[in-house]
């Protein structure tokens, strides 16, 4: 898909089905700004509800050009099933908020467009000389700031290299609109697609595991509802038989080596962050893409009805003014030093997080509150556990003592009795006029 056949695409849905829908862009490249698509499907597209937002992503490597046709292909599958009055898809719609973005690296999409097949990276100007050359690009996927710092051999450091990290973490612009997205919206679900350049093919990685020589602390806190996810995940994506020696995909953990994508929805928000490698080259065979891109539809679906099920939610408030307040929230079960603190949206207090069944500790906290611990919090498989909290200011604005809650009564009473007269005169004047 051409970005620009893609931009018209998008613009024909939002045309056709404005009730649900929103086309705008997430940000802009780095050296050409071009648009980075994002497409909003929900309900009242032109407000942020208080929903559970999913967030499906391609093109971040401009010659991975199936991770776009995955996108595109879901977006207009499911506008399809909404035509066709799909229960299930007014359902979704209607729920929660889901956010696409098939081009996260749009200008070097669109250099693969006029014939360099092999690029990968950003147009990114790294030696200042005005001129789009070999010396130029940054790896999208690994200029996030979250283990950006791990990744330091020739292949992340060397401008020249496929693979380079950037001068330091998000220093593009790209990366810069992916993390602004995320601390806005705080993700249940993120995906980025890819198409193996190298690697293993029709493979989902799922966050995370560090090395203590990389300063971390093995398994993530959360490795087995990530696994279980990404097993169910990849379960329900067929493998076309060309291309894979399996029946299905496989899950994988991931390393925290690189400042990814997957690591920086994760470590940061919680999020069920995968990266999918589509089939098992970067740019397939004609005939087979459109067998490959329907596949991923059960896996994708899933994925929406999974970020509705099982976890924990609610809103999180300061006990005194009631205002919506931003936290942190602790799963006990499911914590360790590797992990930012996942907060709540500021915009509402809501905080949101995908747990298997079972029972739970939750520990809120913030600067100048109080700390708060609630335990033995059931959650079951149907829909999320709801668990509102107050937490009280350890100060809080002085309450008016009695005195000056009298003196107010008696300014209020004396303000009353003041317009009462004039109201009174008024009325004597006009009266004395009119009968005049």
């Amino acid at each position: 898909t051409r970005y620009s056949d893609a931009l018209q695409t998008l613009a024909d849905l939002q045309a056709d089905h404005p009730e649900i829908c929103k086309l705008d862009t997430v940000g802009f490249s780095t050296r050409d700004s071009v648009p980075m698509l994002r497409l909003k499907i929900s309900d009242n597209a032109d407000v942020d509800e208080d929903e559970p937002v999913v967030f499906y992503c391609g093109g971040v490597h401009a010659d991975e050009v199936l991770s776009v046709e995955v996108v595109m292909n879901f977006i207009q599958d499911i506008f399809a099933r909404y035509d066709e009055g799909d229960l299930e898809v007014i359902g979704y719609i209607s729920s929660m908020e889901i956010f696409c973005v098939p081009f996260i690296n749009p200008e070097g999409h669109i250099v693969v467009e006029e014939g360099d097949t092999e690029w990968r990276k950003n147009k990114c100007d790294n030696d200042d000389n005005g001129i789009f050359d070999f010396h130029d690009g940054v790896d999208n996927n690994r200029n996030y700031d979250f283990g950006w710092w791990i990744d330091d051999g020739p292949e992340a450091t060397t401008p020249e290299s496929l693979t380079y990290k950037g001068e330091a973490p998000f220093t593009q612009t790209e990366d810069i609109a992916m993390a602004e997205f995320g601390w806005t919206y705080r993700p249940l679900v993120a995906l980025d697609y890819h198409s193996p350049t190298y690697g293993r093919p029709n493979v989902a990685y799922y966050p995370w595991y560090w090395y203590a020589s990389d300063g971390g602390h093995g398994f993530g806190p959360d490795e087995s509802l990530m696994q279980s996810i990404c097993q169910s995940f990849t379960s329900l994506i067929e493998a076309i038989p060309d291309d894979s020696l399996t029946d299905t995909y496989t899950a994988r953990r991931a390393l925290v080596n690189k400042g990814d994508y997957k690591t920086y929805f994760y470590g940061n928000f919680g999020s069920a962050a995968f990266s999918v490698e589509v089939s098992d080259t970067t740019i397939q065979y004609p005939a087979l893409v459109d067998t490959i891109v329907t596949a991923h539809l059960p896996g994708q679906y899933y994925l929406l009805e999974r970020a509705l099920g099982a976890g924990i939610t609610g809103v999180i408030r300061d006990s005194v003014t009631l205002e919506p307040i931003e936290a942190e929230v602790q799963v006990l079960e499911h914590i360790n030093p590797d992990i930012n603190p996942r907060l709540s949206r500021p915009d509402y207090g809501r905080y949101r997080r995908l747990l298997a069944p079972g029972t739970y500790t939750l520990r809120f906290l913030k600067d100048e509150y109080f700390t708060k611990t609630i335990g033995n919090v059931n959650v079951t498989g149907g829909s999320p556990t709801e668990v509102d909290v107050l937490l009280a200011p350890v100060n809080p604005e002085p309450v008016p003592t009695l005195s000056e809650w009298g003196m107010l009564i008696m300014a209020l009473i004396l303000l009353a009795f003041g317009t009462a007269a004039v109201i009174r005169r008024r009325r004597i004047v006009y009266e004395g006029r009119r009968y005049s």
